[in-house]
């Protein structure tokens, strides 16, 4: 799908040319922009990255205030490794929609592919006050933790993850891992 791109002169448009642009259809979006939605979906899920971006941006042209074309956009260049320009996109999503918990929970795994460990807890505890029963996100939490060194919070962020969800074998195997440097470092304080 080629959606031609937003006139120029319209940039400086009062906010009424918005309005018309974003016409309801019964989800608050225009139909065209929802099809470049869509059409974006599409794209990530097939792992069309690139096109994926070209399609949310499309869309957020034509409505800038839809936190989930934000969202998705971000999404697809996280999946590109642009860690600094996904870290954008949420931002501008949780701008949108300060409760968007799944936005909380990738700009922490966007910080943590960054490196940056505290500020990736702070997304993850963002993200669990909104929605406590996110076990990838308790999973994810405890990651950073480990990489903190910060085992006994850790473990029981592991701990959560696998009372959320109890199939996760990555949390039961992190949790294994994390009680056994625990185990590990009493026994070297009592030597």
């Amino acid at each position: 799908m080629n959606l031609e791109p937003m006139d120029s002169s319209m940039q400086g448009a009062p906010a009424f040319a918005a309005e018309l642009l974003c016409a309801p259809d019964g989800q608050g979006m225009a139909v065209s922009a929802r099809l470049a939605f869509e059409a974006g979906n599409q794209s990530l899920q097939q792992q069309d990255f690139a096109q994926a971006v070209a399609c949310y941006d499309e869309a957020i042209v034509m409505c800038p205030d839809v936190p989930e074309f934000h969202f998705n956009r971000a999404n697809a260049l996280a999946a590109q490794n642009d860690m600094a320009s996904a870290l954008h996109g949420y931002a501008l999503a949780l701008a949108l929609r300060p409760d968007y918990a799944p936005a909380h929970a990738n700009r922490g795994n966007a910080l943590y592919a960054l490196g940056r460990y505290f500020e990736a807890l702070e997304s993850y505890d963002a993200a669990l006050a909104l929605q406590p029963a996110m076990a990838e996100v308790h999973l994810n939490r405890g990651n950073a933790l480990v990489r903190l060194k910060q085992f006994v919070p850790a473990f029981q962020s592991y701990e959560a993850a696998v009372a959320a969800d109890g199939t996760m074998a990555e949390a039961h195997f992190n949790k294994g891992v994390a009680l056994q440097i625990l185990m590990h470092a009493q026994q070297a304080k009592a030597a």
